[in-house]
């Protein structure tokens, strides 16, 4: 059995609508909220890679492989902020946003 391109499509589609559900309903919860981006993130990649690998030619291969490095140091950032937060509000809900302007 061999998978075509509407397979990946169909995985793809399922990724995105999972990371939009995921990032509506926990808009308040500050993990959860990234960790639904991150989902968003891969159904965008398994799209570069499965349309790459159909035509033939690697750059969205090369493509979803940046986008890989820039979204790890994107979460390390947003993991070290999240530590300052929770160090100063005791919380890690988005609510408590407001109280960081001193």
């Amino acid at each position: 059995m061999t998978l075509s391109l509407s397979h990946f499509l169909c995985v793809s589609v399922l990724l995105f609508i999972v990371g939009l559900v995921g990032l509506m309903m926990n808009r308040h919860r500050l993990i959860r909220s990234l960790l639904a981006l991150e989902v968003l993130l891969l159904s965008v990649h398994v799209l570069f890679v499965s349309f790459s690998a159909f035509r033939g030619d690697i750059h969205g291969q090369v493509i979803s492989l940046f986008v890989i490095a820039v979204g790890a140091a994107e979460a390390a950032i947003g993991l070290a902020l999240l530590v300052l937060f929770f160090r100063r509000t005791q919380g890690t809900t988005v609510d408590q946003i407001a109280t960081m302007r001193d």
